[in-house]
């Protein structure tokens, strides 16, 4: 029978033992290398954009339907919402707005929000954060529930036209 001696104990002024993640001669994580992720992440983006900006979605049938709106009639804080954006890219703001007020006024956060997480990534500078506190996302979840029910209210349609 052979001995099995134990694993050397390790005191705080030994430093971290070799082949250890915390040791120097370990390859980096994947996520270690934030420009990788920031140039794929930049990728994605700007390739959804270019095909929402070069096909309408209104006659494209790849998007994807709204569950919410098939199943009850119901209408989602994002129905229209491809369209908007798609009317946005093409400077037709006052349609965007008839389709779903609720993205254009949000879209200069949703842009502050991509901008911090690009200069936080790529250049590790850190920007403000719009949600600081954990009440600010709850308003702004209450903000959405309410304008869904606000745009699902008989009248909503007489004001702005049908969206979906």
């Amino acid at each position: 029978m052979s001995s099995v001696e134990p694993p050397p104990l390790l005191l705080p002024s030994d430093g971290p033992a070799a082949g250890s993640p915390s040791s120097p001669t370990a390859p980096p994580p994947l996520v270690k290398r934030p420009t990788l992720w920031a140039a794929i992440s930049l990728l994605l983006v700007f390739g959804g954009l270019a095909v929402l900006y070069w096909v309408d979605p209104a006659q494209g049938r790849f998007y994807p339907k709204c569950f919410l709106y098939q199943t009850t009639g119901l209408q989602c804080p994002g129905c229209g919402g491809l369209r908007a954006a798609h009317a946005l890219l093409h400077g037709e703001v006052g349609a965007a707005f008839r389709l779903n007020p609720m993205l254009v006024l949000l879209s200069p956060l949703l842009g502050y929000v991509v901008l911090r997480e690009i200069m936080r990534t790529v250049f590790g500078r850190e920007w403000p954060t719009p949600f600081r506190r954990p009440w600010t996302l709850w308003v702004l979840l209450g903000v959405l529930l309410a304008y869904m029910l606000w745009r699902n209210l008989p009248w909503f349609s007489r004001l702005w036209g049908s969206s979906p």
